[in-house]
């Protein structure tokens, strides 16, 4: 899960034209505690285990993901980012000081709602006139506008999720996280994730120290959570092209 992070850090700059950076999950779990009761992934590897994971969160109908995640000294936020397969993903997008956007992806169809300081940040002398002509709504555009490169991978389970698990080891024993029962793996680029401990293991969090070499953070994700995908009314919508989208 650790690449969720990554994944999604480096398609958001994509998307809003900044400079990319791959990021990995982050800070410690200081919440995990140890637990005594028998573990059921016991006799499975470490690779094995992550695998299995793996198949269960792209299988999922839906999964929700939450996080902060620090590379080359941005900070790059994602809160709620809800998916669900085979329709889309919705959420908001933080990028530090340059603003946030809320993201409706349906399909190839882009809604994004940017701030004002992202235009601020981001439009140049053009800003003032770029927030009075949109006016709070919507862009629509596609994924396939050059400036929405990757922003359609975001849906993409099986394309944020790209660590490799053959490098995964068992680092701890079996504890809890938020009152859940989580077996922590410690993946090759430095980061931890953690699994439930059950027969079917779910990711639950990945995290990353500062300092990591591939950023830092803190990535949540929840599986089959209620999660909404819906276009924007039409009055709080307007085309991408009258601003160059």
């Amino acid at each position: 899960m650790a690449a969720i992070a990554a994944g999604a850090g480096c398609l958001v700059l994509s998307a809003c034209g900044s400079s990319s950076g791959a990021a990995s999950a982050a800070s410690s779990a200081s919440s995990a505690s140890s637990a005594s009761t028998a573990d059921p992934l016991a006799g499975l590897s470490a690779a094995k285990i992550g695998a299995e994971a793996t198949a269960n969160a792209v299988a999922a109908a839906t999964l929700t993901i939450n996080g902060t995640i620090t590379q080359s000294g941005q900070t790059q936020t994602i809160d709620d980012l809800g998916i669900k397969r085979g329709v889309g993903c919705a959420g908001t997008i933080g990028v530090g000081s340059k603003g946030s956007f809320k993201l409706i992806l349906i399909g190839s169809t882009v809604y994004i709602n940017p701030d004002k300081q992202f235009w601020t940040a981001n439009a140049g002398s053009d800003a003032s006139a770029v927030i009075a002509l949109i006016n709070g709504r919507y862009l629509k555009t596609t994924t396939s506008d050059k400036n929405m490169t990757g922003i359609g991978d975001l849906c993409e389970v099986h394309k944020l999720l790209t660590s490799a698990h053959t490098t995964d080891t068992k680092e701890e024993a079996v504890t809890t996280l938020g009152g859940i029962r989580v077996l922590p793996l410690k993946v090759s680029d430095g980061s931890t994730d953690y699994v439930t401990d059950t027969s079917s293991p779910q990711f639950v969090e990945a995290t990353s120290p500062k300092g990591s070499a591939n950023g830092s953070g803190k990535i949540t994700i929840a599986v089959n959570t209620p999660v909404t995908v819906a276009a924007p009314p039409a009055s709080q919508v307007i085309d991408g092209s009258q601003v160059g989208f």
